[in-house]
């Protein structure tokens, strides 16, 4: 998934390429996806987003910014997750953390004694 792990920048636009499948009958290459416009805008295709937000859109059909909304897409799709995956979300198998809770409660009263102390020494009031 682009951006998990911080392995590259977090993915925010919404972008859809839409085309034709044109299949080769001469050379037998078989299907190939030619891009014929671009969608963008800042709906989530979510129904939350249908519902109860003001949404932007367009579309376009300049050659020049189809054409590199597909490269960008195609980018994109290189670094998400394997073809082969077979989960409907990102699936980043992560390994189980376990936490100390009476460690963590230690540093909490020693960072809480220490703003107190800081807050003293800068004479305001706690």
């Amino acid at each position: 998934m682009a951006g998990f792990r911080g392995t590259s920048p977090t993915l925010h636009c919404k972008i859809l390429v839409l085309g034709v499948l044109v299949e080769d009958y001469e050379e037998c290459t078989g299907e190939e996806f030619q891009p014929r416009s671009v969608w963008l805008g800042s709906a989530n295709w979510t129904e939350a987003s249908a519902r109860g937000h003001l949404e932007f859109g367009l579309v376009s059909k300049d050659r020049q910014l189809v054409r590199s909304a597909y490269e960008f897409v195609t980018r994109v799709i290189a670094i998400s997750e394997p073809l082969t995956s077979t989960s409907v979300r990102p699936n980043p198998e992560l390994a189980p953390v376990e936490y100390e809770d009476e460690e963590l409660a230690d540093i909490m009263r020693r960072l809480r004694a220490y703003e107190e102390k800081e807050d003293r020494s800068n004479g305001r009031q706690i």
